[in-house]
């Protein structure tokens, strides 16, 4: 166990600094040094959930981040094509883990902002 769990740090640590790269259960596999079949036990033993539906949090998370911040002159294409190789498909992901399209919450974000 402790073993799988150092993999699933290694994993996660490699994910996050790699967020706006393709990223896939291969490249989990060689970070880790587990099968895919063990990687999925073990993401799911420690976090709950797949390693690619961990990787598809992280990036609707940072994705909000950057939203949320409001920077002047940022679109919710420039956000969405960063972490998603399908701008459609990050919508409706977005809207389905938050509640409302990311255009609303970047409007939000510059109006607090004035």
């Amino acid at each position: 166990p402790r073993a799988s769990q150092a993999a699933v740090d290694a994993v996660c640590e490699h994910v996050l600094a790699h967020l706006d790269s393709r990223l896939s259960l291969s490249d989990m596999e060689r970070v880790s040094g587990l099968s895919a079949r063990s990687l999925q036990y073990a993401f799911q033993q420690r976090l709950g959930c797949s390693p690619l539906g961990w990787v598809l949090e992280q990036r609707l998370q940072a994705a909000r981040e950057e939203l949320c911040a409001g920077r002047h002159g940022a679109t919710v294409t420039q956000v969405a094509v960063r972490y998603f190789s399908n701008p459609g498909r990050f919508s409706s992901q977005y809207r389905s883990r938050f509640g409302e399209l990311p255009a609303a919450t970047l409007t939000r974000a510059r109006s607090r902002r004035g």
